[in-house]
């Protein structure tokens, strides 16, 4: 009967860590593609830096949202993806621009 239980408990435990591991995958996966996706539509929309980065390494995440736009596989439409891609590029000549203008 011990032996019984001990195997019960383990295998829940077992069930419980795989499930919980696929709970926080889920959780991490759309965190990161909703908030890259967010980060996108907010640049696209208003041509300005969102607030979660700095003004000092903007024009490398808008580089690193670029590289991610052109290469992700959840925009499969090439037509929005081209377009997307030419509205961050003006965006990212304005942004330059806007930091020559500065100094």
């Amino acid at each position: 009967m011990n032996l019984a239980v001990v195997i019960i408990l383990f295998v829940a435990g077992l069930i419980g860590i795989i499930l919980f591991a696929l709970w926080y995958t889920r959780f991490m996966l759309n965190k990161m593609v909703v908030e890259k996706h967010t980060i996108v539509e907010y640049i696209v929309q208003t041509g300005k830096i969102p607030e979660s980065w700095s003004n000092r390494n903007c024009i490398n995440k808008l580089d690193e949202t670029i590289a991610y736009v052109k290469y992700t596989s959840i925009i499969d439409d090439e037509e929005t993806r081209a377009g997307l891609l030419a509205q961050l590029l003006d965006i990212r000549i304005l942004w330059i621009e806007n930091i020559k203008g500065k100094m």
